[in-house]
C-alpha cells in the first residue's frame, strides 16, 4: 500500500528535523498505518482528517511528545563552563569563548560581567572586593575617606553639607590649619586626593 510509505516517510521526515527518536517510526507506523485515507479526488494522503504531514507533526506536538528527543544542553553548558572559567581569570579560556560565541556577544558579555583576561572578576552581585579596594584606594590617598562619626568635613560624603561645612571652615580658619584637616583625610585643600609618594 503506497499510503503506508508516505506515512513511514512523513514520520521520517519529522526524525530528521529532530522532532521525533528514530525508534518511535515503527511504532507510530503500526499504530496509524490503517487509519490512512487516500483520496483519489485530491490525489493525497489524510490521516484523521488532515494532510499526513501536517497530521503527523500535530500528533507528536499533541499526543506523543514523550517520544521527541531530549534537547541538547551540552553545548549550552559547554559555554557555561568556559564563561565561568574565563571569569577566573584564565585566558585561554577567553580566547576560546571568543571563538565559540563571536566577537559582539563575547565583548558584551565581558563588559557585563567586568571580566578581563588574566584578572579573576569579583563574583556577580557580591561588592564584598569592590569595598576593600575602595579602602585600599582611601587608605593610598587615591580616594576620600569618609567618616561620618568625624567632625573634619574631609571625611564627610561628597554633597552639598560638607560643601557648606567647608565654606565655614575656611572663613574661620587659617589656610594652614585647613591643610592639615585635608592631609588628614588623604586629600588637598581642594578636595582632590594625595598623590602617592611611595
Amino acid at each position: 500500500m503506497p499510503h503506508n510509505e508516505l506515512l513511514m516517510a512523513a514520520l521520517d521526515k519529522q526524525v530528521l528535523a529532530g522532532k521525533l527518536i528514530p525508534r518511535a517510526t515503527q511504532l507510530l507506523h503500526d499504530i496509524y498505518c490503517d487509519r490512512c485515507e487516500v483520496s483519489p479526488k485530491e490525489n493525497a494522503v489524510f490521516l484523521n482528517g488532515e494532510p499526513l504531514d501536517a497530521a503527523v507533526a500535530k500528533l507528536i506536538d499533541t499526543e506523543f511528545d514523550y517520544l521527541k528527543p531530549p534537547k541538547d544542553t551540552s553545548a549550552h553548558d559547554a559555554i557555561e563552563a568556559l564563561k565561568a572559567e574565563a571569569l577566573s581569570g584564565n585566558v585561554s579560556a577567553h580566547g576560546r569563548l571568543h571563538k565559540e560565541i563571536g566577537d559582539a556577544a563575547y565583548q558584551a558579555w565581558r563588559i557585563a560581567n567586568k571580566a578581563e583576561p588574566g584578572k579573576a572578576a569579583a563574583p556577580q552581585g557580591d561588592t564584598r572586593l569592590d569595598n576593600i579596594q575602595r579602602q585600599l584606594d582611601e587608605v593610598r590617598g587615591k580616594g576620600p575617606v569618609v567618616d561620618e562619626s568625624s567632625t573634619n568635613p574631609y571625611k564627610m560624603k561628597p554633597g552639598p553639607e560638607r560643601n557648606q561645612k567647608l565654606a565655614a571652615l575656611m572663613s574661620r580658619m587659617p589656610t594652614k590649619m585647613i591643610e592639615g584637616l585635608a592631609r588628614a583625610a588623604g586629600q588637598t585643600i581642594d578636595g582632590r586626593p594625595l598623590r602617592n609618594i611611595a
